[in-house]
């Protein structure tokens, strides 16, 4: 289960392992449903990856795991430049959830926007909305 610093309970030796298959590298932030991690896949020659360990209590119950899993099948089917592809669902004999997805290098939105001090000038923030704009319109697509 995600403890309070983060961290998976599948620490060993240093190493958190998530799955026998990712490691996990660095802690990138935390949210509404769960904590980020920079990892690498293992199996795929340390392809890196991010890895949002999700909050236990998102997923309880064989519905909430069933929805988690739908989710990431829609998810799978979006191929869009604003949009990060999820990789798979997974489920680790410890009841830990998981999400694995594309890494993206950068800095994050709200970084991008805290930037400036004096507001957002307009044609940045039309671009910003214009990209997202375009994602939901590709994940909108598949109804």
């Amino acid at each position: 289960m995600i403890e309070q610093d983060g961290l998976s309970a599948l620490e060993t030796g240093g190493q958190s392992l998530i799955d026998g298959r990712y490691r996990l590298l660095a802690k990138l932030g935390a949210g509404t449903t769960g904590i980020v991690f920079k990892g690498c896949d293992l199996e795929l020659e340390q392809q890196i990856v991010a890895i949002k360990l999700l909050y236990p209590h998102l997923v309880q119950g064989a519905a909430s795991i069933a929805q988690f899993k739908r989710e990431v099948l829609i998810t799978q089917r979006l191929s869009h430049p604003c949009i990060v592809q999820t990789y798979r669902f997974l489920q680790t004999p410890e009841g830990e959830a998981a999400l694995v997805m594309e890494h993206v290098d950068g800095r994050s939105l709200r970084c991008s926007l805290d930037g400036y001090s004096d507001g957002l000038p307009v044609s940045k923030l039309i671009e910003v909305l214009f990209a997202i704009a375009c994602g939901l319109e590709c994940s909108h697509s598949l109804g």
